[in-house]
């Protein structure tokens, strides 16, 4: 048995995923989300024995149950081709959703897990020229991981839509 943690969980989509392919094979153990209408959503499309954790800049690692996979979708708006794409330095609300995905490669460095799976929008590979996903690969490098990067259609996966985002596994 498989646990996993949900981080920048939206309404879980990523969960959803690999709970239809692990099945019974996958637990999870921890979800964060700080916006509180994804929150709803989630805990009407997932009925969990936990509370949904806040924002996670605020959690220490430690506060965080052990697991083997961690999901993880991280703010896209500052790599998006729709936004502003300032990158690393976006600012929402005083806060930078660019370098969120730090928080990701802090509570895995604490743990380390088996795997680190992390989805994001097309346009993070080419913003800056490129350099924000080196820099983001780099940082995982960092902690002892192989990086592994795929944009894929949501349309080669019975998805109604045609939408690319890129999904990277680290191990």
């Amino acid at each position: 048995m498989y646990k996993s943690i949900d981080l920048f969980a939206g309404i879980g989509g990523i969960r959803m995923g690999f709970e239809r392919a692990f099945g019974i094979d996958i637990s999870t153990v921890f979800v964060s989300e700080w916006d509180g209408m994804a929150q709803k959503t989630y805990k009407a499309n997932f009925k969990d024995d936990f509370e949904i954790a806040g924002d996670i800049t605020q959690i220490p690692e430690e506060d965080i149950p052990k697991f083997d996979i961690c999901l993880a979708g991280f703010p896209c708006q500052a790599f998006s081709m729709a936004g502003k794409r300032k990158g690393f330095d976006d600012d929402y609300k005083g806060m930078c959703r660019g370098t969120l995905f730090e928080e990701v490669v802090r509570i895995c460095d604490y743990h380390k897990p088996k795997v680190i799976f992390c989805e994001n929008v097309k346009g993070l590979t080419i913003h800056d020229r490129g350099r924000t996903f080196k820099i983001i690969k780099r940082a995982f490098e960092q902690i002892g991981y192989t990086v592994y990067d795929k944009i894929l259609n949501s349309k080669d996966f019975g998805v109604p839509q045609n939408r690319e985002n890129l999904h990277s596994s680290f191990s």
